[in-house]
């Protein structure tokens, strides 16, 4: 079947469903995931605002700028994750209920305020990495999105083995949400757990994390601002 659509872009594109997930766009195939279990991806992010407000997405539903949504071309919708400014080292929370973006080289459209929050909302463009919510972690509304997200942080390193040596540690410990943000421009390697949605589950693994590393505390990061530096 072939349907013409406004994808997440200035332009139309020619879009041909497949099916069992699979589709194509302009002649290429996009395969679906089965489950976002475990996903991560590094690349380029961009934003689409103004033109596709209050339009439907590819998931039905109407897309509203001023939240904290994103479209992805694989990604099941709804999927939540988590998107990390390789650079500035801002990190939201968005959740994606819409296809794109189909420019070479982009993994994920943002709403405008998710590219706010991130920060590239004036350029149109950053480098990013994305990764899933583990399941458990997903919020029962999206709103929540909004506000913020809590994370803890064991410390930032200028040596990457140091911040690998510590996030293995965790992970041997049994703390899965563990993970290494390498922040470009200064040269660091946070070593973080999170992120969570609910400061009563940060603070009960806190506890337990201050067993090992009794320094590590709670950060909180909020879509408006930057993400506390050391």
């Amino acid at each position: 079947m072939l349907v013409f659509v406004q994808g997440c872009s200035t332009s139309k594109h020619q879009v041909e469903i497949l099916g069992d997930g699979a589709y194509k766009v302009d002649g290429i195939r996009y395969d679906v995931m089965k489950s976002a279990v475990g996903f991560e991806e590094q690349g380029i992010a961009s934003w689409y605002g103004p033109g596709f407000d209050k339009k439907p997405t590819a998931s039905g539903e109407i897309y509203d700028m001023h939240l904290m949504t994103a479209a992805h071309k694989t990604l099941p919708l709804p999927s939540y994750v988590e998107v990390t400014h390789l650079e500035n080292g801002k990190s939201i929370i968005v959740k994606v209920n819409d296809r794109g973006p189909y420019h070479p080289g982009r993994i994920i459209d943002l709403s405008f305020a998710a590219a706010k929050a991130l920060g590239i909302d004036y350029v149109g463009t950053g480098p990013v990495k994305i990764r899933t919510l583990p399941e458990g972690d997903v919020p029962l509304n999206h709103q929540s999105l909004v506000g913020e997200v809590v994370y803890i942080q064991i410390g930032a390193y200028g040596q990457a083995a140091t911040a690998q040596t510590i996030f293995k540690n965790l992970v041997n410990h049994g703390h899965s949400k563990a993970f290494i943000q390498h922040i470009t421009k200064r040269e660091l390697y946070r070593v973080r757990v999170g992120p969570f949605l609910e400061r009563d589950s940060a603070t009960l693994s806190l506890s337990k994390i201050k067993a090992l590393y009794p320094k590590a505390y709670i950060l909180l990061d909020l879509p408006h601002q930057q993400a506390a530096m050391e």
